[in-house]
């Protein structure tokens, strides 16, 4: 079970291993990518882009806005398959 400061808030659809938890950061999950394991981590902010370094590219915080949706209906809808 999660700590609650620690639960995810939302996901975001074409960045699936990338999550908001309660506290407002986005972190990355750690997955696999070509034989080589990413860790966890925090994503790094750029103020004057105003976008987040995922993958080695900036995404604006308006495509992320966009591209969000809450993990929790999806958890329940999920489950209940």
């Amino acid at each position: 079970m999660q700590q609650p400061e620690n639960q995810i808030q939302f996901r975001f659809k074409i960045y699936s291993n990338i999550v908001c938890l309660k506290d407002g950061n986005l972190y990355q999950l750690q997955h696999f990518s070509n034989n080589r394991t990413k860790v966890f981590k925090k994503l790094t902010y750029n103020e004057k882009r105003k976008a987040f370094y995922i993958n080695r590219q900036l995404v604006t915080l308006e495509k992320l806005k966009n591209l969000k949706y809450d993990s929790a209906n999806t958890t329940s809808t999920m489950s209940a398959k």
